[in-house]
């Protein structure tokens, strides 16, 4: 558990002691989700530590703060208690949360396989199985451990489908308990989940009547999570509470199966195999993939902890194929280079983050460092400042002001936005952009690395220089109180 958990944190500490002379680490080291982090985690713990305790979307002053971001609310109070960095405690969040996450997959793992050696090495294909693009948290056990909401959101699914499968065993009210708490823990980060929990749980209800003549407890189960999920889901109900929820890019069948290359023939031998054997996984894996292809605009994140049943069947189909030609002899002295092939994509990817550092997406300059700082200390709230996206969204992490443009999910109308942004800092006369600038309300014009790449005519008679250094320059609009 502990090694999973120093592996899992191990690319963000390697950045933070490989920084170059002159610059900072900016407290994420994996390209995955990176502008999330950047512009929307780091954020949310810097302004819960601030003394907030509803989300406030810095890229849309216009959205009315809410009850979002629950696990980095947490995680914003203890930097506030601690007066450790938000990224410290965002990583010691990784470490904490992986240990429990680890105890339960090998505890359904073991009630599954009952063999040490077999459930190791399922436990290595759902922590690294898959090959190319396999970079989703919610395709990727290794790359869901980098996010202390999805660490939270998967372990809950997979406490709440621990349960339901034992459910006919040991004690039925803690069962019922734990799978009330999962319901609530999942509800409250990422209720979508809870509509598939529920679909699942339907099917299995039809199921165990059918073949097994009881339905009665799992039917409780339903209604429960029912219970639970329906006031969340109703808060979180529409695209304009939550962002998020809005258009996140499709998968489909190609890109899935490539995703994970190496185990699908595994996977498929095994699914056809021994889906009468193991039909709660059969069925999981089942519906969770109806959701996936649901015409819907943020069908992919249904996908999150898929790589379960994967992981599960792959093993079954690799187990029987070698069975079969081996008769049984030696067959764990083949599960070393299995895995090393059915995760090698992964693997690869994951300590990539090793090699691809320093960088100007891990690294910023002291430099911009005291800008930033600045900034934070001279604009208030409410006031707007104009980037670049990609400085918007790192400097939401800095600074406490609104930011004209930046996260691309969280900034509304982000599109025309950003083509703003890039035509005036391209723009050869910035007396012209006065009107323009009064309309969205501009208090502050942030010229940094990525803004004089674009060699505009920055200042103007509307405008004052009140910061400079050798790589940024801000300047403050005549208008602005």
């Amino acid at each position: 558990m502990l090694l999973t958990s120093a592996v899992a944190i191990s690319p963000h500490v390697f950045a933070y002691f490989k920084a170059p002379q002159g610059y900072y680490f900016g407290g994420f080291n994996i390209l995955t989700n990176l502008v999330d982090v950047q512009g929307v985690y780091f954020p949310a713990m810097r302004n819960f530590a601030a003394g907030d305790w509803l989300f406030r979307n810095q890229f849309n002053p216009g959205m009315k703060p809410i009850f979002l971001h629950a696990v980095y609310l947490v995680l914003g109070k203890i930097v506030a208690i601690s007066n450790f960095p938000v990224w410290v405690v965002y990583v010691g969040a990784i470490f904490v949360l992986t240990i429990p996450f680890v105890f339960l997959v090998f505890a359904f793992l073991d009630k599954i396989f009952g063999n040490f050696k077999k459930e190791l090495f399922a436990f290595g294909l759902v922590i690294f199985g898959g090959f190319i693009g396999a970079t989703y948290p919610e395709v990727s056990g290794i790359f869901t451990l980098q996010f202390p909401h999805f660490i939270v959101s998967v372990f809950s699914l997979f406490l709440f489908l621990y349960n339901l499968y034992l459910l006919h065993e040991g004690s039925f009210p803690l069962h019922i308990i734990l799978i009330l708490v999962s319901s609530l823990l999942i509800s409250i980060t990422h209720p979508w989940l809870m509509v598939f929990l529920l679909a699942f749980t339907a099917l299995w209800i039809f199921y165990l009547f059918l073949i097994k003549g009881y339905w009665a407890r799992v039917a409780l189960v339903f209604f429960t999570g029912l219970a639970v999920s329906v006031p969340f889901l109703l808060y979180y109900g529409g695209s304009q509470r939550i962002p998020w929820a809005g258009y996140v890019l499709p998968f489909g069948v190609g890109q899935l199966l490539l995703m994970f290359a190496p185990e699908v023939p595994f996977f498929i031998y095994g699914f056809l195999n021994r889906f009468r054997k193991y039909p709660f996984f059969a069925i999981w894996f089942a519906v969770q993939l109806f959701f996936v292809f649901l015409p819907i605009p943020f069908a992919r994140r249904f996908l999150e902890g898929i790589y379960f049943p994967i992981a599960v069947f792959s093993f079954l189909g690799f187990s029987d194929i070698v069975e079969r030609l081996t008769k049984g002899k030696h067959i764990f002295s083949y599960y070393l280079p299995a895995f090393c092939y059915l995760s090698l994509g992964t693997i690869v990817t994951f300590f990539w983050s090793f090699l691809w550092i320093p960088n100007p997406y891990v690294y910023k300059s002291l430099a911009e460092k005291e800008a930033s700082g600045f900034l934070d200390t001279t604009a208030s709230r409410h006031q707007e400042i104009l980037t670049m996206a990609g400085s918007g969204n790192y400097l939401a992490s800095e600074v406490s002001a609104n930011l004209f443009v930046g996260h691309p999910l969280d900034t509304n109308e982000y599109t025309r936005k950003s083509t703003f942004a890039r035509e005036f800092y391209s723009a050869k006369d910035a007396s012209l952009w006065q009107e323009k600038l009064l309309y969205e309300n501009i208090c502050y014009i942030y010229n940094g690395p990525m803004e004089k790449k674009l060699r505009g005519q920055i200042e103007a008679d509307y405008m004052q220089r009140i910061f400079s250094n050798s790589k940024v320059d801000i300047y403050k609009t005549s208008w602005c109180k």
